[in-house]
């Protein structure tokens, strides 16, 4: 069904074909978080569905993108944002089965199902 998603970081410049891309920040980095507009490809229809990820959101004390900054961002983009911490696991799951209902609601509104794709049915739900 879906082809692939790729995890874009700032300092990617090559992002190729998916169906849902996840652009990811470092919240204690403003030098990430300005690149981050660069990164997302241009969209048709909304696909790629687009995600945009802040990370290390764990690291209070050393935080310079504030959750508002990144949700205005998001919203600019057009992107779905999750905060994540890899240290304590907060948001994580969210994050990946997030942008995988997301693309399939995009492939489903863009592609016919064949009989056989409607028999097996969808895992993501």
């Amino acid at each position: 069904m879906f082809r692939t998603f790729v995890f874009v970081f700032p300092g990617d410049r090559e992002v190729r074909q998916a169906d849902g891309i996840l652009v990811c920040y470092d919240c204690t980095s403003r030098a990430q978080f300005r690149e981050v507009a660069s990164l997302v490809p241009p969209r048709d229809r909304g696909h790629p569905v687009v995600g945009l990820v802040c990370t290390k959101c764990d690291l209070v004390e050393t935080r310079q993108i504030s959750r508002a900054e990144g949700e205005a961002c998001a919203a600019a983009l057009d992107a779905t944002y999750w905060e994540t911490s890899a240290l304590t696991g907060q948001g994580v799951t969210e994050c990946f089965m997030g942008l995988a209902r997301a693309a399939l609601r995009v492939w489903a509104r863009t592609k016919e199902m064949t009989k056989e794709e409607k028999e097996k049915g969808c895992l993501i739900a």
